[in-house]
């Protein structure tokens, strides 16, 4: 209502608060009162990941990934995904809602669907890339192979995993296999979980 005071973001590094002037249902006016230009921290991490059967699930993980402040989010189109179609723009709505929720100050870069055999050379040269499967068992955790730096690259397969096709094509294109731990994780959780990890690592 006119005369309350409200957070805001632009997902884009900045924030503040801000009266709001005037209201209706389509729109709001308001009046800036302070903002903050914030710089991203350290790692950009960038979660390139497989497209999930169930639409919740795939919901969760682009809310957390955003709540963790992952940098950037691909959604990658593997053999074994169930699920063909992307709706890009639904997505981005529920990570503008996780956005607001946690009070980031960043929306996460969210690529179009890419098929993971062309993804391989779209990545940052700078990034360190990793691949996250479960054909091997003997793969180190990734907390032991990857190295504090500006930008980390991970890729997460579907339910039914990479291929094998698909672990030796990014193998050959400069990805590293990781584990993620002993467990097997649901897809949604690995994402997650390989956020954790590389934020952990740069908070100790």
């Amino acid at each position: 209502k006119p005369g309350m005071q409200i957070l805001f973001t632009n997902g884009n590094g900045i924030t503040g608060t801000a009266e709001v002037i005037r209201a209706d249902k389509k729109k709001c006016t308001v009046h800036i009162l302070d903002k903050k230009q914030h710089t991203r921290s350290a790692p950009a991490i960038h979660i390139a990941a497989g497209l999930l059967h169930n639409t919740d699930r795939q919901q969760f993980m682009l809310e957390k990934l955003t709540e963790l402040g992952v940098a950037r989010i691909t959604p990658l189109l593997t053999a074994n995904a169930e699920r063909r179609h992307f709706n890009r723009e639904k997505a981005e709505a529920h990570m503008i809602a996780a956005l607001k929720q946690s009070a980031q100050p960043f929306l996460p870069v969210l690529d179009e669907m890419v098929q993971f055999l062309h993804y391989k050379a779209q990545t940052d040269v700078a990034e360190q890339r990793f691949i996250a499967h479960c054909r091997h068992q003997d793969m180190t955790h990734l907390a032991k192979q990857y190295q504090p730096a500006d930008a980390v690259c991970i890729a997460i397969g579907p339910e039914g995993d990479f291929t094998r096709e698909e672990v030796e094509a990014a193998e050959a294109a400069g990805f590293r296999p990781v584990s993620l731990g002993r467990d097997v994780l649901r897809a949604e959780t690995a994402a997650v979980t390989a956020a954790v990890i590389i934020k952990t690592l740069h908070a100790t």
